[in-house]
């Protein structure tokens, strides 16, 4: 088993899912921001905000985004790459833990070699 050579593309795997993760959630934001401007520019016919209230707004919020299929199916992706990215650092992790105990093997096996009379 080739433990650096897996460990190495484990980590590529890891740094790709992290600029996804990274990504998803700057375009997650962007549409929080523009569902939050849009809650705050609403105006009845009296040009009176719509929503007077922090708690209002709040709502408005949650209600409007939740509703948006855009903002449902990044919120999907986004948990998805979140939940691959945690099982790329568990596997990683597994492979170092691997790979330390291979390298314990082989000096077991090295220095009993050199305990071995000649």
């Amino acid at each position: 088993m080739n433990y650096p050579e897996q460990i190495e593309d484990v980590a590529l795997q890891l740094s790709q899912r992290t600029r996804e993760v990274q990504d998803l959630r700057e375009q997650v934001t962007l549409r929080e921001s523009a569902a939050t401007l849009e809650v705050l520019n609403a105006r009845d016919e009296q040009g009176r905000a719509l929503y007077s209230n922090e708690t209002a707004r709040n709502a408005a919020i949650k209600l409007a985004l939740s509703s948006n299929n855009n903002y449902q199916e990044l919120e999907r992706r986004l948990t998805a790459a979140e939940t691959e990215r945690s099982q790329l650092l568990a596997r990683i992790e597994r492979l170092r833990g691997e790979f330390r105990l291979h390298l314990l093997d082989r000096q077991q096996e090295i220095a009993a070699m050199g305990a071995e009379p000649a």
